[in-house]
């Protein structure tokens, strides 16, 4: 599995998790299915909702996840707190308006 390099990093910051999900098992080359099965699903129905932000995977999953894709976990830990960030900021100042 390919590690997440840091422009990757950098490139991914502008995504949903979702869609890095996403991004990342198609640079992988698996599909859904396999992910599921590779998690202990039976259906891969649990990664299209998180592929398409209908919800999250719980955090032990996405640990899982994160290996499973070979994405450095340090580099991550700083794309979700941007992410987190950018979502509280647009919340924050979309409610003082």
């Amino acid at each position: 599995m390919k590690k997440l390099s840091s422009t990757n990093a950098s490139k991914s910051r502008n995504v949903s998790l979702g869609k890095f999900l996403r991004n990342h098992r198609l640079q992988n080359n698996t599909s859904q299915m396999d992910v599921s099965k590779a998690l202990g699903y039976s259906s891969p129905q649990f990664i299209s909702n998180w592929e398409r932000d209908l919800s999250k995977p719980p955090l032990k999953i996405l640990v899982k996840l994160l290996d499973f894709y070979g994405i450095n976990k340090k580099e991550f830990i700083e794309y979700w707190v941007n992410d987190q960030r950018a979502v509280i900021t647009k919340v924050i100042y979309k409610k003082a308006k």
